[in-house]
């Protein structure tokens, strides 16, 4: 018998597993017959640009317009272009084929036809793959007919920084370039060119690079010889210019003290801030932080102006507010001669009321072998104002371990001048569980309440109490928000978060348990600290496969597009980045039949070799595919003549079997990529193609396959 079966939409099944029916809703009609391998394709509708009738009038001009002259760098605008045909006595002609081309850019279409009003629109945008201000030129043609028009890309800015631009011939300043779209951000790879007019002043190095991914490049300046130069730096259509003055070191216009690029400062302190003026009279002080008194003048604000003596002028800067200043002095009759400095202020350790604790992540994989995993601890120190506290101990630690060899270091850190200790956290080679194991930082100062050895009571009350029997929990300084450390215990060791306090009692936060003890002999010490959890995990723990809503046509409308994603989750429901999956479709069934009507895309078949019981009702069929064990050979007893056994479903003997051929072919499965890698949302996109002549005919088995710890997790949708 001649082999004849269709195949089609695709059915698909999760093992996690499932199958699922190539469809073909609204698209190929019509019926089948097991005569004729070829299904209708039915009516399709003709989409735009797919060609046109002949227009009814021979064009005889063109012209364009535009919605808007110019278009932003970042790709978040677009302008409207208008192509406008006219015939020979300016009637409007509609139904010609205009094509559309740019050098630059992006056009949303580069064919159209006329409209009833002659006209054939596209979009033009920057698009992404080049961010530079220029003028990109459309053209439009019809026939031998051709229209230009300009289109200007703007706003992206290149800025450049500066500490300072006075130098003593020799020394060098970090000139800082940034490069940025109109949305304000770094372009990558952007190249940079940078020149010094007059010649001779200035050496910098180097004279051309490119940006990092911040859009970002530094060069150096280096004074040659006295005079003032003009730095020009080049990039992706943008120009900025910075002037510098070159001096000898007699004629230096500079801050004297203090000579570190960042000095510190302690709130309530005072640092004085000595500026060499060789040949100024007047010099202004300004900050961004705190108050500037004058030495000689006495002059008090943010901004100042103090005389030269001497060569020299001076300022005093104090400030009861903690942050980073940046102090600038400027020559008060030549602003371009210029000098800076950083100054860290901070509260001193003794006021430190509180702690932050973050880590920069709070999932990482366990470390095996050569590959070590770990994370970078941040723990910031305040006071009760939320002013940084430099200079305070932390002592890092991790309680609930899982014994693998996670470890910190180091684990005794000071805070910097912004108030943050930072260490590093490095995972064992054993996970933790979905709580992960506790890391805790606690700022170690010795002016903290304590009890000493006291007896006390905990009771279990909720809210839970620690009472006392002698002395006072306010005269030793607790108060309600404050952390205690309990020592001594039998039962109760650990940190707890006061709610209310009395002499006798400390009521604690809802949440804080305490198992019921005492009188016993224990040490209370105010805590200052924070813990977070990090989990110990963060591979691939399953994989699951999901198929999207609406199907499409290729541009041949021979195929179908189905969007599908993977989604790849770890032990905790965690997305896993940047996993590995591999894929592979099979067809497992075949469908024979006639196709008789559709209801709703619900397709109905009649068994090809059944007449219906009743007039009107109708029956379907399908069969395995023939190549049981998928080696795409054909081995002995895979292409069966046994005869179909109507009253045994499923069995013997169906169209093409005992022909010598594997049924169906294994490209009826339709294609797709062999593997895809998951973004950072655990999920990756790809589209199975396939043919409109399998559509409702073939189901299709799709399997997606990455490794947990080794191990490969499978899930399947048929």
């Amino acid at each position: 018998m001649k082999k004849t079966y269709f195949y089609g939409t695709v059915l698909f099944l999760m093992i996690v597993t499932g199958l699922f029916v190539l469809v073909s809703c609204g698209g190929g009609g019509g019926s089948g017959n097991v005569d004729s391998p070829d299904v209708p394709a039915g009516e399709e509708g003709a989409g735009e640009g797919g060609g046109g009738s002949a227009p009814a009038s021979v064009p005889a001009s063109i012209s364009l317009a535009t919605s808007q002259v110019e278009v932003k760098s970042d790709n978040s605008d677009s302008a409207i272009i208008t192509a406008t045909v006219l015939d020979e006595n300016n009637a409007v002609v509609e139904g010609a084929r205009v094509s559309f081309t740019a050098d630059g850019g992006q056009l949303s279409k580069s064919a159209v036809d006329t409209d009833e009003n002659g006209e054939a629109q596209t979009q033009f945008s920057c698009g992404t793959a080049k961010k530079s201000n220029r003028t990109v030129t459309i053209t439009a043609k019809t026939g031998t007919l051709s229209a230009q028009i300009p289109i200007r890309v703007t706003g992206t800015k290149i800025e450049l920084s500066s500490d300072t631009t006075s130098l003593m011939i020799g020394d060098s300043e970090t000139l800082a370039i940034s490069v940025r779209d109109a949305a304000s951000v770094g372009i990558y790879q952007a190249p940079v060119t940078l020149s010094a007019s007059p010649a001779g002043i200035l050496n910098l190095s180097p004279t051309t690079g490119s940006t990092d991914i911040s859009g970002k490049f530094a060069v150096q300046v280096t004074g040659a010889q006295s005079g003032s130069a003009i730095v020009t730096a080049q990039s992706m259509g943008a120009t900025a210019n910075k002037t510098y003055t070159v001096s000898a070191t007699a004629e230096m216009f500079s801050i004297y003290t203090p000579s570190q690029e960042i000095s510190s400062l302690s709130t309530g302190s005072d640092l004085t801030i000595t500026v060499k003026a060789p040949t100024q009279s007047k010099v202004r002080f300004a900050t961004t932080i705190g108050t500037l008194t004058g030495c000689a003048d006495g002059e008090t604000g943010s901004v100042i102006n103090e005389t030269v003596s001497g060569g020299y002028a001076s300022a005093i800067l104090s400030s009861n507010d903690a942050g980073l200043a940046t102090v600038q002095v400027l020559d008060a009759d030549d602003p371009t001669k210029t000098d800076s400095i950083k100054v860290a202020i901070s509260a001193p350790p003794s006021d430190a009321e509180k702690v932050a604790l973050q880590a920069n992540a709070l999932i990482l994989a366990p470390s095996t072998g050569d590959t070590i995993n770990s994370v970078t601890l941040s723990a910031s120190v305040k006071n009760d104002s939320d002013q940084v506290v430099g200079n305070a101990p932390v002592m890092f630690s991790i309680e609930k371990p899982t014994g693998g060899g996670e470890f910190i270091s180091p684990n005794i850190v000071y805070t910097d001048d912004y108030g943050v200790a930072t260490s590093t956290f490095t995972s064992g080679s054993l996970s933790s569980d979905a709580g992960g194991v506790t890391v805790r930082a606690e700022v170690l100062i010795s002016n903290l309440p304590t009890t000493g050895l006291l007896a006390v009571t905990f009771q279990d009350t909720d809210p839970d109490t620690i009472i006392r029997a002698a002395g006072s929990f306010l005269a030793d300084g607790f108060k309600p928000g404050n952390q205690i450390k309990v020592e001594g215990s039998s039962n109760n060791d650990g940190y707890y978060t006061i709610a209310a306090a009395t002499a006798d009692t400390l009521t604690l936060v809802s949440g804080d348990q305490l198992t019921n003890e005492g009188p016993t002999n224990v040490t209370l010490t105010r805590a200052i600290t924070d813990s977070i959890q990090i989990v110990i995990g963060g591979t691939a723990g399953s994989v699951v496969i999901g198929r999207g809503t609406k199907i499409s046509s290729n541009e041949t409308d021979t195929a179908y597009i189905l969007p599908m994603s993977v989604l790849v989750a770890d032990g905790n429901g965690n997305p896993v980045n940047n996993a590995q999956v591999s894929l592979s479709a099979w067809p497992v069934r075949y469908i024979t039949g006639v196709w008789v009507g559709t209801d709703d895309c619900y397709i109905v078949y009649r068994n090809f070799d059944l007449a219906p019981s009743t007039p009107g009702v109708y029956t379907g069929h399908s069969f395995d595919n023939e190549d049981v064990n998928r080696n795409l050979t054909l081995d002995s007893g895979e292409d069966s003549d046994t005869p179909y056994d109507p009253a045994v479903p499923n069995s013997g003997y169906a169209p093409g079997h005992g022909d010598g051929e594997l049924t169906p072919p294994n490209s009826a499965a339709g294609t797709l990529p062999a593997s895809v890698s998951t973004d950072e949302n655990g999920v990756a996109n790809f589209d199975l193609v396939y043919l409109k002549a399998s559509s409702c005919w073939i189901e299709t088995e799709i399997k997606a396959s990455t490794l947990v710890y080794g191990t490969e997790t499978i899930s399947t949708l048929t």
